[in-house]
């Protein structure tokens, strides 16, 4: 099985959200988000991002499926239960959708939350790394965690850091 990354947002104690949704509003953190998951504008292959239903169900209707690449949703429900448009399929598992991930593209694959799939994949020697923004604030309690990382993922790379309002954020690139 090929390599995959994940791209998580987390705060100072790894929480990811409350609610399904985001606790904080970045647009430098969503823009970055959708540079790294399109990739090069000069590849003629589209990368892949995969989620649970949880994280397709947050994305606002007018961004499902996600742009210019092939959306993956990990779920147990039959197709018909879930609102899954256009461009976009469906799997069992993690396992089933890597694979399938491997078939569609030769270009790079991301996992993209929520907690559950990252829980699962975080530990899988075919994660070679992890791009976090990391956020600092006076922000929401959150109610769905990001596993413990820096054991495994040791080897910092700052792409940037920035300040919004009352939020710090770095953006970071974690390898083995």
């Amino acid at each position: 099985m090929d390599k995959f990354l994940l791209v998580v947002a987390h705060d100072q104690d790894n929480g990811i959200g409350a609610n399904n949704d985001l606790v904080w509003s970045l647009p430098e953190d969503m823009a970055w988000f959708k540079s790294l998951t399109i990739g090069n504008e000069f590849r003629s292959e589209n990368n892949v991002v995969i989620m649970g239903r949880n994280t397709w169900d947050s994305i606002p209707d007018k961004y499902r499926p996600l742009s210019d690449r092939f959306n993956i949703v990990i779920s147990r429900q039959p197709r018909h239960m879930l609102n899954i448009t256009r461009d976009t399929y469906l799997c069992g598992s993690i396992e089933s959708a890597l694979e399938l991930a491997n078939t569609l593209s030769t270009g790079d694959v991301f996992v993209i939350g929520g907690a559950s799939i990252y829980e699962q994949c975080i530990d899988m020697p075919n994660c070679a790394g992890i791009y976090v923004t990391k956020v600092v604030g006076n922000l929401s309690t959150c109610d769905v965690y990001f596993p413990y990382y820096n054991d495994t993922f040791r080897n910092e790379q700052v792409f940037k850091s920035g300040r919004k309002l009352d939020l710090k954020y770095t953006m970071s690139v974690f390898t083995k």
